[in-house]
Formats: structure tokens, sequence, C-alpha cells
């Protein structure tokens, strides 16, 4: 829906994420082709398995809501 979109482009753009919590809400534009189809996700994180020690055991929950828009 338009809300995505809205929040997607007046939030603060960021290229890595860190100390992701439960409950946070992140807003992503997607590639796409051809160029004037616009995808955009919201996701909200729900649960985090952080092992301490071992990032590659680390496991992440969430909630992803997608829309598309033709410009």
């Amino acid at each position: 829906n338009v809300s995505v979109r809205n929040a997607f482009n007046s939030g603060v753009p960021v290229e890595q994420l860190n100390n992701v919590a439960v409950n946070d809400i992140i807003i992503v534009r997607l590639g796409s082709l051809p160029a004037n189809v616009s995808h955009y996700a919201a996701i909200r994180v729900t649960d985090i398995l952080d092992e301490p020690g071992s990032a590659d055991s680390d496991r992440y929950t969430f909630n992803l809501k997608w829309a598309v828009f033709v410009e």
C-alpha cells in the first residue's frame, strides 16, 4: 500500500543494519525490472536467537508485507 512507499521515502537510508531488536520494523525497496515497477517490503522482527560466540548460528524470525507500484 501507499504508506509503505511513503515510509520508505521519508526514512533515513542505511547500508547496514546493526543492533537489530525484536519489534524493529525495516522498510526496503527491492530492485526490479522493468524500471517503472517498484517493490517495497516492510519487515517486522518477531524473535531473535543470538547464540553467544557464533554469528553462524544466529536466527531471526520476522513477518513480511510487500507492495508493488507501477510508476
